[in-house]
């Protein structure tokens, strides 16, 4: 496998992880459950908020949905992988102890695919464990040059939470700003490639 092909590999990967997540969460937050949302169930902050457990629910929706937007949009895949591990860990089990047929199947194959992404960066994880690896290159983009790439992708983000409060008021102006919000942090991505060259 080619470079190029590695590349569009763990891209590949790394989206379609981060809209299942994003989605699932924007999908459990949104007034009514009125987003799409393929990975569910969209209901569980109701059913948790029953034990008082609503507001960790809440957390959870709310982790999908920024860990989703890490690996969706690239910026921060790496941590967007580190961060999904423990909550497909933690799906898993919940899957398995409620004996839902075939769920954990599909939540290993989500865990193989973040594990593929995670492999990709070994060295990024490897140099963060204390490790230096001999094959990273130098980094030569200055951290100020950074900076406002990652504001714009925070921007992003920021559009998204800001769109599950008004699904409460104006469904329409909600779409459009979580949609406006991914292409935002999506443009940091590309803002941020164009200057680490």
């Amino acid at each position: 496998m080619t470079f190029s092909a590695y590349r569009w590999s763990v891209q590949a990967c790394s989206i379609f992880l981060g809209l299942l997540f994003w989605t699932a969460g924007m999908s459990k937050l949104y007034h009514q459950h009125a987003f799409i949302g393929v990975m569910g169930p969209q209901w569980l902050i109701e059913k948790l908020a029953e034990f008082q457990l609503g507001f960790y629910a809440s957390f959870i929706a709310y982790c999908q949905v920024v860990i989703g937007l890490m690996l969706l949009t690239l910026r921060f895949r790496l941590a967007g992988a580190v961060f999904l591990v423990p909550m497909l860990a933690n799906i898993l089990m919940i899957t398995i102890s409620q004996n839902w047929r075939g769920t954990p199947y599909i939540v290993s194959i989500f865990i193989a695919m973040n594990l593929w992404v995670l492999w990709i960066d070994r060295q990024k994880i490897l140099l963060f464990l204390g490790y230096v690896p001999q094959t990273i290159p130098a980094q030569n983009t200055p951290i100020q040059k950074q900076l406002p790439a990652d504001a714009l992708w925070l921007l992003g983000v920021l559009a998204n939470i800001i769109s599950i409060q008004f699904s409460f008021i104006a469904l329409p102006f909600a779409y459009t700003l979580a949609v406006l919000g991914v292409i935002i942090s999506f443009g940091a991505y590309q803002w941020h490639q164009k200057l680490t060259k």
